[in-house]
Formats: C-alpha cells, sequence, structure tokens
C-alpha cells in the first residue's frame, strides 16, 4: 500500500511539472503566433510593445507570501498527519515529517522570494534596479 500511495504522489507531481511546462510552451508559442501574424500583415510594431509581449511576468511578490505561509501551514499539518496515520501504521511518521521539514523550507524559501522581488521592484521604482 504505502508504494502505491508514493508512485501516485510522483505521478501527481511529475503531471504538475509537465502542465507548467507545457503551459509555458503554450503561451510562449501564441505570443509568437501574433508577432508573427503582425509581421504578415505589415503591422509596426514598436519595442515597448515587443518588449511587453516577450518579457516574461515573474509575479507579484504578495503571490509568494501568501504561498510560503500556506506551505509552512502544510508544514506544520505533515507530521500531525502523520502522528494519527501512525496510531495505525507506525512507518507513516517519518516519512510525514520528512516531507513537513522539505515544504517548510520550499515555504521558506517562497517567503525569501516574496521579500527579494519586493526589494527589486523598489529599487526599480527609485532607478536603482536592473530591468
Amino acid at each position: 500500500m504505502p508504494e502505491i500511495i508514493g508512485a501516485a504522489f510522483w505521478i501527481f507531481i511529475g503531471g504538475v511539472v509537465v502542465g507548467g511546462m507545457w503551459y509555458a510552451n503554450a503561451r510562449n508559442r501564441e505570443t509568437q503566433k501574433t508577432i508573427r501574424l503582425a509581421i504578415e500583415k505589415d503591422i509596426a510594431l514598436d519595442d515597448a510593445l515587443l518588449e511587453k509581449l516577450l518579457r516574461r511576468q515573474s509575479g507579484n511578490p504578495d503571490d509568494y507570501y501568501i504561498s510560503g505561509i500556506i506551505c509552512l501551514a502544510i508544514c506544520i499539518g505533515l507530521p500531525i498527519m502523520g502522528y494519527f496515520i501512525g496510531q495505525i501504521a507506525r512507518e507513516a511518521f517519518f516519512p510525514l515529517v520528512g516531507a513537513g521539514i522539505l515544504v517548510g523550507l520550499i515555504g521558506i524559501s517562497l517567503i525569501l522570494c516574496g521579500k527579494f522581488m519586493s526589494r527589486r521592484e523598489k529599487a526599480i521604482e527609485n532607478g536603482n534596479g536592473r530591468m
């Protein structure tokens, strides 16, 4: 039974990763198609519009903070869930503690990313940052 749960977990993770890659590729393909159609119809594209179409959006720092807080909550919940599942199957506690630590580290890194992005946005607004 634990093997099936582990396999299902990693299949889910693989699906999320492949789905994210597919979405990014589809979005890039549509952007390229838009630019190609504009060129074919002799529509002049200024540098600002091209920059806006081709620029990769990094997201809102608040989204990183929220995601980090959610991960930290999951970090706390996984060992608790492991304790209760451990009442039935003793071997479940420590793997869930390990997963909780992993998710906690991801949450901390997301919060740090949000902090760095906020700092970068302020630097750009003040004219001190890079685009």
